[in-house]
C-alpha cells in the first residue's frame, strides 16, 4: 500500500538507546506576529527570539530544538491559553509569546520523507542502508490551525553521508504498518539531532 503525503513535522519519539533520558521542556520567547506549530524545528531568530527554521537545501542550518507548545494571553479568547500552536498576532499588547520546546541532544523524532525542500511530494524511500546519513528539513505549506500540527518533513534530496551542517540524522525506519508502509516512498523515519550542527540552548 502506498504512503499518503501527510507531513506532520517532527513528532517526539523518545531518546537514543543507552543515553540517560533528559526530555524536559526548554522555555523561550517568540515574536507575537509570527505563527508556529507543534513539531516545527526552531532556530534563533532576531534578537534572541525563537523562529521556525527556514534554511532549506543541501547546506542546512543549526537548529536549537523542536516546538512542543505555546502560551500567551489571547486577544481572541480573552485569557491565558496554552496549546500546540500559536496562530500569530493574537497576543494582548503584542507581548512576546512563550515557547515550550524539546532541546535534549539525545531526543528522537518521527518525520515523513518528502522529495524536495517544498515538501509537496513524497520522497525516498528511506532504506536500511541510509541509517546514519544526514538530512535537511522540508518546510511544507505551513501548519494547520485546526490541529496545530506542523507541515515540516524530511527533504530526501539533501541526503549526505557526512555533514556538519544538515540538522538531522536517520536513526531508524519506523516499523508501524498501521501508520506507514516502511518500504515505500514517503515512509516515516526516526531522526535525531546532528551533533555537529545542533545548537544546545
Amino acid at each position: 500500500m502506498a504512503n499518503v503525503l501527510a507531513p506532520f513535522g517532527f513528532r517526539e519519539y523518545g531518546s537514543v538507546d543507552g543515553v540517560v533520558p533528559n526530555l524536559g521542556m526548554a522555555v523561550g520567547k517568540m515574536l507575537y506576529s509570527n505563527a508556529l506549530y507543534y513539531g516545527d524545528p526552531l532556530i534563533w531568530g532576531t534578537a534572541g527570539y525563537l523562529a521556525a527554521a527556514s534554511s532549506t537545501g543541501n547546506t542546512g542550518a543549526g537548529i536549537v530544538g523542536v516546538a512542543y507548545s505555546f502560551s500567551w494571553v489571547s486577544k481572541a479568547q480573552g485569557r491565558t491559553v496554552r496549546q500546540p500552536w500559536y496562530p500569530g498576532s493574537d497576543s494582548v499588547n503584542n507581548a512576546d509569546v512563550t515557547v515550550h520546546y524539546t532541546n535534549a541532544p539525545s531526543s528522537l523524532f518521527t518525520a515523513q520523507t518528502t522529495a524536495t525542500s517544498a515538501g509537496t511530494a513524497i520522497g525516498g524511500p528511506l532504506v536500511q542502508a541510509d541509517i546514519g546519513t544526514f538530512f535537511n528539513f522540508a518546510t511544507g505549506s505551513g501548519g494547520s490551525s485546526t490541529t496545530g500540527i506542523s507541515s515540516f518533513s524530511i527533504d530526501f534530496s539533501t541526503q549526505a553521508g557526512s555533514s556538519t551542517t544538515l540538522p538531522f540524522y536517520l536513526y531508524a525506519i519506523l516499523q508501524a504498518p498501521q501508520l506507514n508502509t516502511a518500504a515505500s516512498a514517503g515512509n516515516i523515519g526516526v531522526f535525531g539531532f546532528n551533533p555537529s550542527s545542533f545548537l544546545v540552548s
